[in-house]
């Protein structure tokens, strides 16, 4: 089978992307890990000072609350996404696999 140039350049954006997300998982993985581990020490923190009875908690807690749950949910939003595209997309290793196989048949 003969690609087009466009096509040709298609294919390999695809493949470059693929390899960006192989390459750069684990420094999502880990940054994510960071935003969510972030997030629940801001919520840990907040659990902590609700117990007090003064002012000065009540300001920390309305400012750090929205903080921390905003990195939290963040955080575990990206680990679910990196988790479901491990190995990237599995219908684009897919489609670049049957482009070579077909280019080294042809």
């Amino acid at each position: 089978m003969q690609l087009s140039e466009t096509e040709e350049r298609i294919v390999e954006r695809l493949k470059k992307r693929q390899q960006f997300l192989v390459r750069w998982r684990w420094v999502g993985f880990i940054g994510a890990l960071v935003y969510a581990i972030g997030g629940l020490c801001g919520l840990v923190l907040v659990l902590h000072f609700l117990s007090g009875e003064e002012t000065t908690p009540v300001l920390i807690i309305a400012c750090l609350w929205p903080v921390a749950l905003v990195l939290f949910v963040l955080g575990v939003v990206l680990v679910a996404y990196l988790v479901r595209g491990w190995n990237g997309d599995p219908e684009t290793r897919l489609l670049l696999r049957l482009i070579e196989d077909s280019q080294h048949d042809g």
